[in-house]
């Protein structure tokens, strides 16, 4: 970079130039320092004392910033071929420090290239996809340079959700009827479905559990062992939103719940009514209600859906009123596979089987 009266001019590797006004080098940071600004004023107003933001206090400050950044971009007045060929430069000199292995220098540009990412899609209104698609494939990956340096958060949980369904729920699946059986194109369908209505909280337990799981440490394991406690009640909220999908009002406990679920399907819904006792570790324990429920004769094909069932609500019960810090890792990965597993056969019994009202 070099001072050529009173413009920059950047050297990108291909060896093009552009010149800019030597101001707009700091244009994303001043629009960037609002949200401080503005936060301190807030801060202010509580003269000093602890505050949490409130709703509208934060839609006052999103609006501030998209304002900030609207006439931060004005005020340099740049084209949209001169921002696209300004995030060319930052993303290419990114890319040259990682492949130095100066990350350090890198991190600077990565932070830089946010600030500018950042202003311009609040100023413009453009969400990061578009922006992404438009810089392009400017470093010689394979994907839009913007997406390699900040990667899709939804993209890689996605990928990290699929495979292990794959591998933990239906290539374990129990053998069901035909109208139950597991398969991948489960998966899809019940991700497509989460992520449909936003309940993201399959995906993140999913990424902190295999960001925890055989560490052989103490703390990893408390909190792998929160996180499985945490998918439990999840599967509890997944049972709510497809009983309202069906128009079945999700009332009373979570046996109540699913015993209304599956009340179309009378070889599961006559077991989970007459042995509703072995989700309970009130007289009895997890290890004895498992090996009862493991035990229970078959009445058709579905046997092992239903023993999944029960398992899937006692893991939940017990784990919520005991916690599940003192279960083993091989426990925890067992239930979280339960739970998955669960998930899923409920997902598929609404689509072939759905509850009356």
């Amino acid at each position: 970079m070099a001072w050529h009266g009173n413009k920059y001019r950047f050297k990108g590797r291909a060896g093009s130039r552009k010149g800019y006004d030597g101001r707009d080098i700091l244009t994303p940071l001043r629009a960037s320092s609002l949200r401080v600004r503005k936060i301190d004023a807030i801060a202010s107003a509580h003269g000093g004392a602890s505050f949490t933001l409130s709703s509208a206090d934060q839609d006052d400050l999103n609006a501030a910033r998209k304002r900030a950044a609207a006439e931060a971009l004005a005020a340099i007045g740049a084209s949209p071929t001169e921002i696209r060929a300004f995030l060319t430069y930052l993303c290419e000199r990114w890319d040259e420090w990682t492949g130095r292995g100066r990350q350090e220098i890198a991190a600077e540009y990565k932070r830089q290239i946010a600030l500018a990412a950042r202003m311009v899609t609040l100023g413009e209104g453009r969400d990061f996809s578009a922006l992404a698609e438009n810089v392009g494939r400017v470093t010689g990956h394979f994907e839009n340079t913007l997406n390699v340096i900040f990667p899709d958060w939804t993209k890689n949980a996605r990928e990290k959700a699929e495979l292990s369904l794959k591998h933990a729920v239906v290539a374990r699946a129990p053998i069901a009827d035909a109208s139950l059986t597991l398969t991948e194109a489960d998966i899809s369908d019940v991700l497509d479905w989460l992520e449909h209505i936003n309940l993201w909280k399959v995906h993140l337990s999913i990424e902190t559990i295999l960001a925890r799981q055989f560490s052989g440490s103490r703390v990893d394991h408390v909190a792998l062992a929160k996180e499985v406690e945490s998918m439990s009640t999840t599967f509890e909220h997944v049972v709510n939103a497809l009983l309202d999908e069906a128009g079945v009002k999700p009332v009373r406990t979570l046996m109540n719940k699913v015993q209304r679920f599956w009340n179309a399907v009378p070889e599961i819904h006559s077991l989970l009514r007459t042995e509703y006792g072995l989700v309970s570790t009130l007289s009895k324990t997890r290890a004895d209600q498992t090996a009862k429920i493991g035990s229970l004769r078959a009445t058709g094909p579905n046997i092992d859906v239903t023993r999944t069932i029960l398992a899937a609500v006692l893991y939940r019960n017990d784990g919520q009123h005991n916690a599940m810090a003192a279960w083993s890792e091989e426990e925890l990965h067992e239930a979280n596979r339960v739970f998955l597993t669960a998930i899923m056969f409920c997902r598929k019994n609404l689509l072939t089987n759905p509850p009356n009202p």
